[in-house]
């Protein structure tokens, strides 16, 4: 990867739904060699989906997806380290991102449900009984101000009062 494909990334990354001709005149370059471009990040597994980034809280519809965060200790198994029990672990439906990450926790888990009892038993029954778990620390999401460098709607003119100890 050239800076060009990385120029690249960082425009789909910004909005997905730009045309090719939009994103060659941004870029400088001509439109063949964008779809080319492209085309290769694709086929090489740089660029594995293209999504949509919703404002749940603005939609009508009540039903959507609660959102925990778990943290979880793990030990390390002899040979595989980390990656087999991840592997168990990503596997689950429920889970919507899984991270390696440093400091007091081994990994973080993003986990969807649609109730909180869902999650709760998502983790007590699937994630707490894994043989390499060692411990757990949930957070529910309640509310999202602002993801994939987007401010959601409303959150700049929250008018709630703060609470002050």
């Amino acid at each position: 990867m050239d800076n060009l494909d990385h120029r690249i990334l960082t425009l789909l990354q910004e909005n997905a739904r730009r045309n090719n001709d939009e994103l060659a005149t941004m870029l400088d370059i001509e439109v063949d060699v964008l779809a080319k471009r492209i085309e290769s990040m694709e086929s090489s597994g740089v660029i594995l989906k293209y999504t949509a980034l919703v404002n749940e809280q603005v939609m009508d519809d009540v039903s959507q997806p609660i959102r925990a965060l778990v943290e979880l200790n793990i030990s390390p198994e002899r040979k595989t380290g980390y990656d087999a029990i991840a592997s168990k672990i990503y596997q689950y439906p429920s889970v919507k991102a899984h991270f390696l990450v440093s400091g007091q926790f081994d990994y973080l888990v993003i986990v969807e449900g649609s109730t909180h009892q869902e999650i709760a038993h998502f983790v007590f029954d699937k994630l707490a009984t894994l043989d390499n778990v060692t411990g757990t620390n949930s957070h529910f999401v309640l509310k999202k101000y602002k993801e994939n460098g987007v401010v959601f709607e409303g959150a700049a003119n929250d008018k709630r009062v703060a609470v002050m100890p």
